[in-house]
């Protein structure tokens, strides 16, 4: 199981299941097209019931709205 399948997998019923409001799983296996940021929200019954993905714009965490992350820094363009 790669690293991607356990935050896919493994990791997000976890933090689901915890009550993480947010879960951001960065992607960049593969070509630099690919790469892209998972946003996991709003968790319930040991599941998140939002996905966003992201491969450009501005991250905002729904815990501490005044956090705004470009995306391109976390894919590494």
């Amino acid at each position: 199981m790669s690293s991607l399948d356990k935050d896919l997998k493994v990791k997000r019923s976890l933090y689901a299941k915890a009550g993480i409001p947010d879960y951001w799983i960065v992607d960049v296996s593969g070509n630099e097209e690919n790469h892209r940021v998972i946003v996991l929200t709003e968790p319930k019954d040991g599941d998140y019931t939002q996905e966003e993905v992201l491969k450009e714009g501005v991250m905002r965490s729904r815990v501490l709205p005044m956090v705004e992350i470009p995306v391109n820094i976390l894919l590494g363009n």
